[in-house]
């Protein structure tokens, strides 16, 4: 179980994309350069997701539309703090890129090390 409260964003795709809900995790990041933030469907479940691109794509889900999906999550054992705001910023993203450009100065063993501090220090 998490002990933190999660950020998340439902968004319903568009008809174009299915019409499926998609849950947004905007302050996790998902990748090791800080380009892509959680995401939850589903079918897929867990991955990562272009924030922008998927607003792009998709329109509000209402609180009847994602309750399917808020139960799935909460199984899992989320704590959510549902969000509407389309425009979350993302401290941690622009913080992980100067973390990750750490990663290319020295030498293998001191990428080892990073690499293994970022792990821990990100972790969620």
């Amino acid at each position: 179980m998490r002990t933190k409260k999660v950020t998340v964003v439902f968004r319903k795709w568009k008809p174009a994309y299915g019409c499926g809900i998609i849950a947004l995790f905007p302050k996790e990041i998902a990748d090791d350069k800080g380009l892509y933030c959680e995401s939850y469907e589903h079918i897929g479940q867990h991955g990562g997701a272009d924030y922008k691109g998927v607003i792009a794509s998709t329109t509000p889900a209402t609180q009847n539309e994602s309750k399917e999906l808020h139960c799935e999550l909460k199984s899992l054992g989320y704590r959510l703090a549902v969000s509407t705001h389309e425009n979350l910023t993302t401290p941690n993203h622009a913080k992980k890129h100067s973390d990750i450009a750490l990663l290319y100065k020295g030498n293998k063993g001191d990428i080892d090390k990073r690499l293994n501090w970022l792990k821990g220090k990100y972790v969620c």
